[in-house]
């Protein structure tokens, strides 16, 4: 570990703060244009789903840097975590508390800017990754539920942006594709550490098989939830519909398989790696927002 200072140089700060990760709070504006009922009402919300996307980004920062002073002990264990700026003394503990100081009240400024109801929602954002920092991230189970939470509540976050309710499949998909996800990196976790917990002690709490079960349920309940969505809306064009479940498919078979054969099973260090990977999601936003445009003119059926 080297000598920690108190003027951290750009890249540690980047790499503390997981600028990377802020990708997963674009499910922010992604759901709120889809839920848009009205083609016109599109330029009137920019405003406010930028300024969500922005105060989720630094709230999720802020929970990192809580996370890695938390884990500092263990994560200079870690094969690869080792060298995260906290754990290796690159970023002094002063001004990691200090970045928390300013970002999570910073976070929640920007979501007040918004509406009331979107600060409250990450205020419970706030609490619940901050409780998972402290203790239920070494609850089995818990902690796997206080991972897909947050993309949950960043769906609802993008609804409420635009002043909208969300789809109950669309949600549904969401939530239970983060729980597969989450699951699968429990997988990785235990092939590549093992189950002594060492490193992550809730790890102790699963075995392979079982968690490899559950992997396969929320899988299966994704996948429903997603054609479900896509066969209660009315689309003027059945071509599109035919469509969304092709590159449904073609994402839960293709990303799943590619995610479980990359050596750390993180879906965000994944898709910055893997072109084919990120560009399969960024088509699959494309449809969404093209399936949300044609059915603002035709109506919504459900949800």
């Amino acid at each position: 570990m080297i000598a920690s200072t108190y003027i951290p140089n750009l890249k540690d700060l980047y790499d503390a703060v997981r600028v990377k990760h802020w990708i997963k709070n674009l499910l922010v504006p992604i759901v709120g244009l889809a839920t848009i009922s009205n083609l016109e009402d599109y330029d009137n919300y920019i405003y406010e789903l930028t300024f969500a996307f922005f105060a989720f980004c630094i709230a999720s920062s802020s929970i990192y840097v809580i996370n890695d002073l938390m884990d500092r002990e263990k994560d200079r264990a870690h094969p690869s975590k080792r060298h995260r700026p906290i754990a290796s003394g690159k970023i002094n503990i002063s001004v990691a508390y200090l970045l928390i100081f300013f970002s999570i009240p910073g976070s929640l400024y920007l979501a007040a800017i918004c509406s009331r109801e979107i600060a409250l929602l990450l205020s419970v954002y706030l609490v619940i990754n901050v409780l998972y920092s402290i203790k239920l991230k070494n609850i089995p189970q818990v902690d796997i539920i206080c991972v897909a939470s947050g993309f949950t509540l960043r769906a609802l976050a993008g609804a409420l942006a635009v002043s909208q309710d969300i789809n109950f499949w669309m949600l549904g998909t969401i939530t239970f594709s983060c729980m597969a996800l989450a699951v699968m990196k429990r997988m990785k976790e235990i092939k590549q550490l093992g189950r002594s917990g060492e490193t992550r002690s809730v790890l102790k709490g699963y075995s392979y098989d079982s968690l490899a079960k559950i992997h396969d349920m929320f899988l299966i309940l994704s996948v429903l939830t997603s054609t479900i969505y896509i066969g209660s809306l009315n689309l003027t064009d059945p071509l599109i519909k035919a469509l969304g479940l092709t590159i449904i498919s073609g994402v839960f078979l293709v990303v799943v398989q590619k995610i479980q054969q990359h050596d750390n099973g993180d879906p965000t260090d994944f898709f910055y790696r893997n072109k084919f990977f990120s560009g399969t999601i960024v088509v699959f936003a494309f449809v969404l927002l093209r399936v949300s445009i044609d059915t603002s003119t035709s109506g919504v059926v459900g949800g």
